[in-house]
């Protein structure tokens, strides 16, 4: 025994603890310049807080109306940029989208709105830069003056985003069977060569051109700045940056991806709001509940809401529901009276005012959505398709009906419905009718398909959710300490460097061509001249004989 106690002993003292030898506290920016937008905005600020824990000095830098975010996250630094131009209300986002050229419209105005501060917004980097020297920025991709004033600083910055979908084409994300995120369908899988014909050489190129007109306008400025990339649409150090994706295969076409793009989603925030008595009340006194939330910035017209509500009350006085809550509620969208399809009329307007005396019905401004979906009551979501909301509801293990607007949400909702974790439907053409039959289909679910393949996807959401903020972390300390300047060049493929001859090795191709071709038609030659010299003796024979 002795002897077992000192060999024990000796071994335990050769053992040698690997500790880092790299790290030292870094000044980290983070900025996001669309305001009051929580998707792009709140994972992001939770690797913040992770980072700061580990010791960096992380700072975030955004528009007037995005400070709030950072209540939940007091290691954090505030610096403010000020008023953002891109202001909408609830009406004029409706307006927007009562044409059938929505999309287009939309786009146009959110480009132009978000990138008319250029100057100004450049500037304050600057002189935020000069003044606090960050290591290393992670830009919301749509913050275009954040990349150029790192781009233009010499600081390298990473992209964060939640798709790595968009109208132009990511690199190390892009493959050919993807669709541009505004054509609806993820990927070309289910579409005819004509189609895809139209798709690819004809309205990818529309909308591309679109979207690099629209960003071109502020050339003259990016010139006048003295920009090192002033005449490209986006920085050119995009390209050479790390492109941070909260998403996940599941809710994106599974593809291959370059080394510049981390998926690491999804990143949920670390605690959420509990059900307040009302909500708590109303849900346990029902069993098969529908929870409508379209968002903070979707806005459906009242043409959306009230066959959204005929359907619900339908489905309410059928059985199929047994109550339903709606989120986010506006009442001058809201019709005044519903009839529904049996011919009841509803007094939604004092539903809305007056919502205790209604038993099975509720409307509020604003919920605990979390908590609502995690509740076993609650047998259906119906939603616009945003990211988050997608996480939480697959999070939490609850089937959606998705009513999707713009952007990204027709592509979730169709990836959703592939997966066969929920229907969806064309918000314009779709009626009140055939919404209730959609919605039943879902709730009863008679094969157990939705509930199978949510409880799959679920599984997906709930594992990478567990380290998803310390692999975020992990990236940004990676380029934090790994960069050369504001360059990875451990991450860029050698192709980088060679024609694309050489990269696909079509020269060798072509050589190989070369090479059995020449010895192909030499052989070619040699059995000629041979049947020649053949048929030549052959004949002088003849004429001997």
């Amino acid at each position: 025994m002795k002897l077992l106690a000192v060999i024990c002993s000796s071994a335990a003292t050769e053992v040698f603890i690997r500790k880092p030898s790299f790290w030292l506290a870094k000044n980290i920016f983070i900025s996001v310049m669309i305001p009051d937008i929580s998707s792009h905005t709140t994972w992001v600020l939770e690797i913040g807080q992770e980072l700061a824990s580990r010791g960096h000095n992380v700072t975030f830098l955004c528009t007037t109306g995005s400070e709030k975010y950072l209540r939940d996250y007091p290691n954090i630094n505030l610096l403010t940029m000020g008023e953002s131009p891109l202001v909408i209300n609830r009406t004029q986002a409706a307006e927007l989208q009562e044409d059938s050229s929505e999309m287009f419209k939309f786009q146009k105005w959110f480009f132009r709105t978000l990138n008319s501060n250029l100057r100004s917004e450049f500037k304050q980097y600057s002189e935020y830069i000069a003044k606090y020297k960050p290591d290393v920025f992670l830009c919301d991709h749509f913050a275009d003056s954040c990349m150029r004033a790192a781009e233009e600083h010499e600081i390298p910055f990473i992209a964060t985003s939640t798709t790595a979908r968009g109208p132009v084409r990511v690199k190390d994300a892009d493959a050919p069977f993807l669709n541009d995120l505004m054509l609806g369908e993820p990927t070309t899988e289910y579409q005819s060569i004509w189609l895809r014909f139209l798709n690819r050489y004809i309205l990818e190129n529309v909308i591309q051109g679109m979207a690099s007109s629209l960003l071109n306008e502020n050339t003259p400025v990016r010139k006048d700045l003295g920009l090192k990339s002033a005449k490209y649409v986006f920085s050119r150090k995009m390209d050479d940056s790390v492109k941070l994706i909260n998403n996940f295969f599941g809710l994106e076409p599974a593809r291959p991806l370059g080394p510049l793009v981390r998926f690491i989603g999804p990143i949920m925030a670390s605690s959420y709001p509990s059900l307040d008595d009302t909500t708590a009340a109303f849900l346990e006194s029902h069993q098969k509940v529908a929870y409508v939330s379209f968002g903070h910035h979707a806005s459906p017209v009242v043409m959306d809401i009230t066959k959204v509500l005929i359907a619900l009350f339908d489905s309410v006085e059928s059985g199929v529901l047994d109550g339903f809550m709606w989120a986010s509620v506006s009442l001058p969208t809201f019709p005044g009276h519903i009839v529904s399809s049996s011919g009841a009329i509803y007094n939604v307007t004092d539903m809305i005012q007056n919502g205790a005396k209604y038993e099975h019905y509720r409307f509020t401004t604003w919920a605990a959505q979390f908590a609502i979906l995690a509740h076993p009551s609650t047998a259906l979501f119906l939603t616009h398709g945003g990211a988050n909301s997608i996480f939480e509801s697959l999070y939490s293990g609850t089937k959606m009906l998705v009513h999707p607007f713009f952007t990204d949400q027709p592509q979730n909702a169709r990836m959703l419905q592939l997966a066969g974790a929920a229907l969806t439907y064309n918000r314009k053409t779709t009626k009140a009718t055939e919404i209730a039959d959609l919605l039943r289909r879902v709730v009863e679910d008679d094969d157990h398909m939705f509930q199978k393949n949510v409880s799959r996807l679920s599984a997906i959401v709930q594992l990478r959710a567990a380290d998803a903020i310390r692999n975020g972390a992990a990236v940004v300390e990676e380029v934090l300490f790994s960069s050369d300047e504001d360059d990875l060049p451990h991450l860029y493929v050698a192709s980088r460097n060679m024609n694309y001859l050489k990269a696909n090795n079509i020269d060798i191709t072509l050589l190989l061509v070369a090479i059995v071709g020449g010895i192909m038609a030499s052989i070619f030659i040699i059995v000629k001249q041979l049947i020649t010299y053949l048929i030549a003796c052959s004949n002088a024979k003849t004429k001997l004989e």
